[in-house]
């Protein structure tokens, strides 16, 4: 009897186990950086953007997002320069040297009487653009933020 109950225990406490293991599995977020987000027709500069977009995409949850002082440290140690690193090649090289799955890249743009937000979603292992997304707003400079996050938003179907 007191054998059953032992094997019982230890039975019980390994499922636990094994669910907190996979649980934990399931936890890990792949990694993403945000160098610039190229801005036409703003006083923000493209750094500032991509410091907006960071918060944005590290509201979701979904993307472990990288620290825009780890971004610029890791872009100085290897002489990468993000003013113009907006391209396909330039991200993925990038994104090589900072060792992460995703990075994303856009503009926001000043378009006559509208603000378009143009976004990207590149793959690093498959070379590959996953997503992208491109939303027009009224051209109300001071609500950019709320812009850059609806664009995020549904991009990722939130």
């Amino acid at each position: 009897m007191k054998n059953k109950l032992f094997v019982s225990c230890i039975l019980l406490g390994m499922l636990f186990l094994s669910q907190n293991l996979i649980a934990q599995e399931d936890n890990h977020k792949p990694s993403l950086a945000v160098l610039h987000i190229d801005a036409q027709g703003f006083t923000l500069d493209p750094a500032q953007m991509g410091n907006l977009t960071r918060i944005e995409l590290t509201k979701l949850g979904i993307y472990e997002v990288v620290d825009r002082y780890d971004v610029q440290y890791l872009m100085e140690q290897n002489q990468i320069n993000p003013d113009n690193c907006y391209g396909k090649i330039c991200l993925i090289e990038a994104a090589k040297k900072l060792k992460v799955d995703k990075m994303f890249t856009g503009s926001v743009e000043v378009l006559g009487e509208k603000i378009a937000v143009s976004f990207r979603l590149i793959d690093v292992g498959t070379e590959t653009e996953e997503k992208s997304q491109v939303l027009e707003f009224l051209n109300l400079r001071h609500q950019v933020q709320t812009m850059i996050g609806l664009t995020i938003q549904k991009m990722f179907g939130q």
